[in-house]
């Protein structure tokens, strides 16, 4: 009986770890993507100006800070409505493990959120046009999301890579993912 209790306790660690890896694969990828979605949708901002929709607020009564808060703030709701949507898919269609608080997670996500859209509204505000926006936002995200641990958990990467990592957000985010999946 004992080596019964045993051998269904190892077949439970091997496949917990298991789901943990591919919940981790996956989170990952939905941060990767999220990253370079939050850097083209913020690329309105540089649209507005083209159009010289955003030259317009100077004359109207509404204020230039009223504007870009405005801006800033239907940013974040678009990427909280996008983290709630795929959270509902992952978890409840799809089933993926997502640790024993997924309410961490989430809200681990939307904190992530925010950073998307932090960088996105720097490199809106810092190029000159949507191509340059698009160009060097998607270099970024895909140069954080590499070092930061979206494609590969951070044990199975080069010091020299972690290293670097560290230095990014998204491997603390990635870290904390990590921690939240054991």
């Amino acid at each position: 009986k004992l080596a019964d209790t045993a051998n269904l306790q190892l077949d439970y660690k091997v496949l917990t770890e298991i789901e943990r890896q591919k919940s981790y694969a996956a989170l990952g990828m939905f941060l990767e993507i999220f990253l370079f979605t939050t850097v083209i949708y913020s690329t309105l901002i540089l649209i507005d100006k083209e159009n010289k929709t955003f030259y317009r607020t100077l004359t109207a009564p509404v204020s230039l800070r009223s504007y870009m808060f405005q801006n800033i703030l239907s940013f974040l709701l678009v990427s909280v409505i996008q983290v709630t949507i795929v959270f509902v898919v992952l978890k409840g269609l799809m089933g993926i493990y997502m640790g024993n608080s997924a309410i961490n997670m989430y809200l681990l996500f939307l904190a992530a959120s925010v950073l998307a859209v932090s960088l996105g509204v720097a490199i809106s505000s810092l190029s000159k046009s949507v191509i340059q926006a698009s160009f060097i936002g998607l270099f970024i995200a895909f140069s954080m999301g590499s070092f930061g641990g979206c494609m590969w958990e951070h044990e199975t990467a080069t010091a020299l890579i972690n290293n670097i990592g560290k230095f990014t957000p998204v491997y603390w985010i990635m870290e904390g993912v990590c921690k939240l999946l054991k």
